[in-house]
């Protein structure tokens, strides 16, 4: 079902996306002075969602100057792990490999099929050995928030036909369910053990990545 935008909402995006390439920089990326790979991925995905495609259309060379800015992170590792010198946190790789995913069903660009599996190839290695993930793209202990943007970068990458074995699932599961507070009251921490550190994106977090990791129905998300 196609969703129906108000008049108000359509003209707020449009404006939005104008003045995004207003900001883009030279080099096709978006940033001042830091994060520029997670601004990037970002905007060209703000583009793309709203239908805009690479190398088509009013903002196609936008998107494309975007993509191919992203792209060339991608190539300065040999692993195909995605950051910029300013800031080299998963964060950043997850909407990387999130915007690559988008553009692979949009571009016939070659290059972009490798980004996506590299992209989360590396997320399934650095997956920690209680199921979560950490700033750095190595098996590690984990928490909550780098945890819940890998499996929406695997969520996107599986959708874009890459192969996710269930066992990263449910790994991923097993570690959602160690941060939340036990005796049934529901609160997600941001590590396991420490479910009183809890607060509303935390909440969501743990919800949203139980139900794009497949558990969809369980007494977790009743609580």
């Amino acid at each position: 079902t196609e969703i129906e935008i108000a008049p108000e909402s359509e003209r707020a995006i449009n404006q939005a996306l104008a003045y995004l390439t207003t900001v883009q920089n030279a080099d096709g990326s978006w940033g001042e002075d830091k994060y520029y790979v997670s601004n990037t991925s970002l905007a060209v995905t703000a583009f793309m969602v709203k239908g805009h495609v690479p190398s088509k259309g009013k903002y196609g060379s936008t998107i494309e100057r975007g993509i191919n800015y992203l792209l060339d992170r991608s190539t300065l590792r040999t692993d195909g792990y995605v950051a910029d010198q300013s800031s080299g946190t998963m964060y950043q790789h997850c909407l990387a490999v999130m915007a690559f995913s988008e553009a692979w069903g949009q571009s016939k660009d070659p290059r972009l099929g490798p980004a996506v599996r590299k992209g989360a190839k590396i997320l399934m290695k650095s997956q920690g050995d209680g199921g979560g993930w950490r700033y750095t793209p190595h098996p590690n202990d984990g928490d909550l928030s780098v945890t819940i943007m890998a499996i929406e970068a695997l969520v996107s990458a599986k959708e874009a036909g890459v192969l996710v074995p269930d066992s990263v699932w449910t790994r991923a599961r097993a570690f959602i369910h160690d941060c939340q507070k036990p005796n049934k009251e529901g609160h997600f921490g941001y590590v396991p053990n420490k479910a009183d550190e809890t607060n509303s994106y935390r909440m969501g977090a743990g919800l949203l990545g139980l139900q794009l990791s497949g558990e969809r129905d369980s007494e977790a998300l009743e609580l």
